[in-house]
């Protein structure tokens, strides 16, 4: 074995395909298809030689993914049922390149059940019970949030889709989503 000459060396958790792809590395990842088996995808990579660090590889991991958590709160006194939430029109498919830290998405999209049991909202904040969801970095454009709800005991179910703000979810950071429930203004 040579020594002093330098090798890189890549790595990620999970499931995946590495390819190497003349000198432009990548993950071809697919996330799972139900939030509770998500995965916190991370990947890491270094050009190192074997007598740098005695014959051991450092590698520091960096999340690949975005992170990010659902609450549902009401806002205006009624009492509403909520009976189920959908995660609508989520890329799920995309290439993770090493030499540039970024995605190429591919493939088509994919809708996460987020709650399938009621959930009666209150004025503060409840989370999901899907915990974190991880998932690939992408534009929310066409991404939307469906609610199913009863009002005030009506068997009279409502369907509203919601729009996301801002412009991206972005890798290796945190996101909060709150749904409201309700009108902004108590009715009278």
């Amino acid at each position: 074995m040579e020594y002093g000459i330098k090798i890189n060396f890549y790595a990620y958790n999970g499931d995946g395909t590495f390819v190497y792809n003349s000198g432009n590395p990548y993950i071809s990842f697919e996330m799972g298809k139900q939030p509770d088996n998500l995965v916190d995808f991370m990947v890491a990579n270094t050009n190192t030689s074997y007598d740098d660090h005695s014959g051991q590889v450092p590698l520091a991991f960096s999340h690949a993914c975005a992170a990010v958590q659902f609450y549902v709160y009401c806002v205006d006194g009624q009492t509403y049922s909520v009976k189920d939430i959908t995660l609508k029109n989520v890329k799920n498919h995309g290439n993770y390149y090493y030499n540039t830290n970024s995605w190429s998405l591919s493939g088509g999209t994919h809708d996460y059940l987020l709650t399938e049991s009621s959930i009666t909202p209150t004025t503060d904040d409840q989370r999901l019970p899907c915990g974190w969801m991880f998932l690939i970095p992408q534009s929310k454009d066409a991404i939307g949030i469906e609610v199913r709800f009863t009002k005030n005991g009506s068997l009279d179910e409502l369907t509203k889709t919601l729009s996301l703000r801002s412009d991206s979810w972005d890798a290796g950071t945190r996101y909060s989503v709150r749904i409201r429930i309700g009108n902004s203004k108590p009715q009278s």
